[in-house]
């Protein structure tokens, strides 16, 4: 049974936020608009540690976040007891590999549980998701010293990493760079 399909988009097409990849969720019939678009791979039915993760993400998200949201957001203050509890029950980081200290769990399973905090609360979702974001340059480039030693700090306790980007004329525009 397939759940999805993964697919590139032509060059100069953009799904979303300037994305070039994007899963369809079946039961959509697979009609490409033409031979540009490709079919990388199929997303299959959801394992039984999938489905797991996903409803424990679901339960942590409706007695975590969604019962405090509001609060948080009326009195603008910071969730660490939401952070710390999503650390403790080992809900942040998943996509850092084992041998720096997490469970390396693969792409999906992360967007899954990142669902499910969406769903909970767009905010606080946000900030328990971050450390992806900031990680992706050390694990695609950092030296193994760098590696064990950042993403190795992101297992040890619920610590937030950033990751911070301004260009000239672009701003945090991302797609609004230029390279000369």
């Amino acid at each position: 049974k397939v759940f999805g399909v993964f697919v590139k988009l032509p060059d100069g097409e953009k799904a979303w936020k300037n994305e070039r990849y994007y899963i369809m969720r079946l039961p959509k019939a697979i009609n490409l608009p033409n031979e540009n678009y490709k079919i990388l791979g199929f997303v299959s039915e959801l394992t039984d540690e999938q489905k797991d993760l996903r409803e424990m993400a679901h339960n942590f998200a409706d007695k975590e976040m969604r019962s405090v949201a509001w609060e948080y957001d009326k009195d603008g203050t910071w969730p660490q007891e939401v952070i710390d509890k999503a650390w403790e029950v080992g809900l942040m980081n998943t996509h850092i590999p084992e041998e720096y200290g997490g469970p390396g769990l693969d792409y999906l399973s992360g967007c899954l549980i990142e669902e499910e905090f969406g769903w909970g609360c767009s905010g606080i979702g946000t900030s328990l998701a971050c450390n992806g974001l900031a990680a992706a340059p050390v694990a695609l480039g950092g030296s193994e010293e760098t590696k064990k030693k950042y993403l190795g700090m992101l297992t040890e306790s619920a610590k937030l990493a950033s990751f911070c980007l301004t260009e000239p004329d672009a701003g945090s525009d991302v797609a609004g760079m230029k390279t000369r």
